[in-house]
Order: C-alpha cells, then structure tokens, then sequence
C-alpha cells in the first residue's frame, strides 16, 4: 500500500498522511510561482510592466541590455512585484498593470 501512494500520491498534488508515515510532497507536486513584476528605471525613472517565472533572473537578463525594450534605459531595480500560482493569471495581472485601470490602481496605492 506504502509504495502505491508513493507512485500515485502526486496525481492528487496533495500531501498523503496515513497513521503510520507521512509522505512529504516530492517537487514536483509544490506549484510553481509566477510573478507580475514592475522595473523601474534608474536612468529616466519610468517604469517597465512584465510577468515572469524567475524574477532575480530576468532582472539581470533585463540589466545586461539583452531585452530590446528595456536595453537603452537600463540600470533598473525591482519596484514592485506580485505573485500567482498560473502563468495565466500574472499575465492577465501584467496587462491590468498596463491598462488605464492598472495604472489608476497604482496610483491610487501608492504603488508608482
């Protein structure tokens, strides 16, 4: 019974608990976070809107000058971030972010 939870337990994503042992979820069952992430720059002081899976990456990818949007304004810093259990939903948060809704929000909260 042990070796049948340990295969089947990551089709549910949950935790299998029985009396006698608990088996720890393996990393692949522990959902990924995705971010909606705001950059601001340190040379003009504007602000770039974006979503990602890795945030401390994309920041130096962004720094470097590899991004053609951001290349002629960099160095950035991280302003603002949140983070989500899809890539869908930090995508659809990235688009509110750029929307005339999104930016009153922001400034509304004191957020830009």
């Amino acid at each position: 019974m042990l070796e049948w939870l340990k295969r089947h337990a990551w089709r549910a994503c949950v935790r299998v608990t029985v009396p006698w042992v608990r088996i720890p979820p393996s990393p692949q069952i522990i959902a990924a976070v995705y971010y909606a992430y705001i950059l601001k720059s340190l040379k003009d002081s504007k602000y770039y809107y974006g979503s990602t899976e890795n945030l401390k990456i994309r920041l130096k990818v962004h720094n470097s000058g590899k991004v053609r949007a951001t290349r002629a304004r960099i160095p950035f810093r991280l302003h603002y971030y949140e983070g989500f259990a899809t890539r869908s939903e930090a995508v659809k948060r990235e688009k509110f972010f750029k929307s005339i809704d999104g930016y009153n929000y922001l400034r509304e909260n004191e957020i830009i």
